[in-house]
């Protein structure tokens, strides 16, 4: 039994890796793509090769639950063609025998996918959106072309443009920035002879300028200025924002989950606080229209407002002061103050209500895509479990049957991720279990495939 399980997994490890070099390098054409941008612009070669590492972890948390879907199915196809899965039957061996090596294979592939999906890929990518913004400023010398006028250099404005006649590693000769002035009045002309480009540890350039004529000085002081040396900083615009903010893709799972708590919380205090305000403003509008009935009846029959014999209700009103405030006035008042209470209750019940309704969405958003990532790191195991009892070709008009079922299931498993990915804004909708709904059809009709084949 052990030779037959070595058997299996040596041809499915060996498939599965064949694959896996496949698929992953047709998903990284996008990024291969980037990355020949990149060299087209004089950035090294390190930088490039660092931005590709970035993106691979994205990339293995797809292309390994479709290569042990395209491996599995590949194996038992052959095998079964060539009559072995037969062979083996007929010596005792069941179904559920020959497919424990695949699925502790599913396991650990799992396993993998989720310590991917969980922490490598969120912060691959957070890394590779920090590493964009660095880059536009740490190889500004890449992308100058001597003798050509640059706009839109990294770390100026769109509307900065940079002439530069020559280059000598980091100095730079016969130089022109154009750049707008701050209050739209015109452009700044900055001339200089040679200038020498360092490296900042805040992640920004500077330029020392040598014989530099500038017009005007400020946009307040017009006319042409001279100086020896200026210093002229690229990328002032990208300090300031410092680095992007973390983004929930961005963010890992354990980080998630903690923030998970505090969301919930929140939510069902808000819940708590929603319920105790309609309360208090239903009692206190029950007290308004006890007042405004007894303040009509007093004003149309001139009675005293102690006991109105229209409504039944009783109203206490304070005693007439020494100013000679009367009964009907402080009925006045009072009503007024119930109905700004009202006002004030239903203020902050709307501000609440929209509130409770943002940070709804908020806990939706982490709810789907912790689950979406736990989703897609079983997809190898669901895959593997849809593809070997579908894979198996018992006859010659089934050959076709299984491959389909087999890339549909795996079609239908990404459009449910899709999917809920687009309604974690709409909370109604439940994504978070929707997202489940993949796991459950791969497990009936894994089961349904081992009945068949049984």
């Amino acid at each position: 039994m052990r030779i037959l399980h070595r058997y299996i997994a040596q041809n499915l490890i060996s498939t599965f890796l064949t694959s896996l070099v496949v698929l992953s390098f047709v998903m990284m054409v996008g990024l291969l793509f980037k990355a020949t941008r990149y060299i087209a612009n004089g950035a090294s070669f390190m930088s490039v090769v660092q931005f590709l590492g970035f993106g691979f972890p994205g990339t293995l948390s797809m292309s390994i639950p479709i290569s042990a879907l395209v491996s599995t199915m590949l194996v038992f196809g052959r095998l079964s063609a060539d009559s072995e899965i037969s062979a083996m039957r007929a010596c005792g061996v069941s179904m559920r025998r020959i497919m424990l090596t695949p699925f502790l294979l599913g396991i650990a592939l799992s396993g993998i996918c989720f310590y991917i999906t969980g922490s490598v890929a969120p912060e691959s990518a957070y890394a590779r959106r920090t590493f964009r913004t660095i880059i536009k400023t740490s190889d500004v010398l890449a992308v100058i072309q001597p003798g050509k006028s640059i706009a839109g250099l990294p770390g100026l404005g769109p509307d900065t443009s940079v002439f530069v006649g020559s280059q000598t590693n980091d100095w730079l000769y016969n130089i022109r920035i154009q750049e707008p002035l701050k209050n739209g009045g015109g452009i700044r002309d900055i001339k200089a002879e040679s200038a020498h480009v360092i490296q900042q540890t805040n992640g920004t350039v500077r330029l020392e300028m040598y014989k530099v004529t500038m017009s005007p000085l400020a946009e307040n002081r017009p006319g042409v200025g001279q100086a020896e040396s200026v210093n002229y900083i690229l990328g002032e615009y990208a300090t300031k924002a410092e680095l992007p903010p973390r983004r929930i893709k961005d963010t890992p799972t354990r980080e998630l989950v903690a923030n998970l708590k505090g969301h919930r919380d929140h939510v069902q205090g808000l819940e708590k606080r929603i319920r105790e305000l309609a309360s208090d403003q239903v009692a206190e509008t029950l007290a308004l229209d006890s007042a405004t009935a007894q303040l009509e009846s007093l004003r149309a029959h001139g009675e005293s407002p102690e006991s109105s014999p229209s409504t039944g209700l009783v109203l206490v009103l304070p005693p007439a002061g020494e100013n000679g405030t009367n009964a009907l006035a402080a009925a006045e008042a009072r009503v007024e103050e119930l109905r700004a209470r009202v006002e004030q209750l239903k203020a902050r019940q709307d501000k609440d209500s929209a509130d409770l309704a943002e940070e709804r969405v908020a806990l939706s958003n982490i709810q789907t895509e912790s689950t979406n990532r736990i989703v897609l790191a079983l997809a190898s195991l669901c895959f593997i479990a849809v593809a070997v009892p579908y894979g198996l070709k018992g006859q010659r008009r089934e050959s076709s049957v299984g491959t389909i079922v087999c890339l549909s299931v795996c079609a239908v498993y990404y459009l449910f991720l899709v999917m809920t990915e687009s309604l974690a804004k709409h909370p109604d909708y439940y994504p978070h279990i929707l997202a489940w709904c993949p796991v459950a059809l791969c497990a009936i009709l894994s089961i349904h495939g081992i009945q068949r084949n049984t």
